[in-house]
């Protein structure tokens, strides 16, 4: 599952990016009503540990013009304890996409959470000629 996090503030004498908000990607999981992912520990969203961030999921169906948006506010915190390192990475690994090392667990902790779901008033119509 592929979703993106998004710095909203930076932290105390944190600097995430040159205009502090970026949007990056994320395969994630969601566990006990949290947002869980792994990172490198360099990652952007690593310097943003202790700020609020948004984290968003869509879904779009272009042949039936439907689609839903999921968009979540809250603070991100880096896992830190050892124990529950080794629990997500055996029950909760979101397998991430891109290659290295990436052991930096990372779980955002929900303050508010928005959605939204479009569909056209009437079913598209399709064109039956061949």
């Amino acid at each position: 599952m592929l979703g993106h996090a998004v710095p909203r503030r930076r932290g105390p004498g944190r600097s995430v990016g040159p205009r502090e908000l970026v949007a990056l990607p994320v395969n994630y999981r969601v566990l006990d009503a949290t947002i869980v992912f792994r990172i490198t520990a360099d990652n952007t969203l690593a310097k943003a540990e202790g700020g609020d961030v948004a984290f968003e999921v869509d879904q779009l169906d272009e042949v039936f013009a439907t689609g839903w948006s999921v968009l979540v506010n809250g603070i991100v915190r880096i896992v830190h304890d050892e124990e529950a390192e080794r629990w997500l990475g055996l029950h909760a690994d979101p397998d991430p996409w891109p290659g290295g090392d990436r052991e930096t667990w990372m779980r955002i902790h929900p303050m508010g959470i928005s959605s939204r779901v479009v569909r056209p008033e009437e079913p598209p119509l399709h064109d039956n000629r061949t």
